[in-house]
């Protein structure tokens, strides 16, 4: 999964934008792929995995309603730091 996220997915991402002066082709255009070991890549996935199973449990979508509508955008990325850095210990 890891070389194929690397070496596949993540160059194909970074040109799915045609318009090469749009905002997401000048973002991309030097992105790097930074997750570092197969083990942490395979963290990552496994927790979205979770993730998106507990918003599928919520038939009235409650876990997104909660995110999207009560924190702030501070409290978004403090959060996914804190969930991505917790996965890397």
């Amino acid at each position: 999964m890891y070389q194929i996220m690397q070496g596949e997915v993540f160059p194909f991402i970074k040109t799915l934008h045609n318009d090469s002066t749009s905002a997401y082709a000048k973002y991309m255009d030097d992105a790097i792929f930074k997750i570092p070991t197969p083990q942490l890549l395979e963290k990552i996935v496994t927790a979205l995995d979770e993730l998106y199973a507990l918003i599928d449990k919520q038939p009235d979508r409650k876990v997104m309603k909660y995110i999207n509508h009560h924190m702030t955008k501070s409290k978004k990325k403090k959060i996914l730091s804190e969930v991505f850095c917790s996965l890397t210990n």
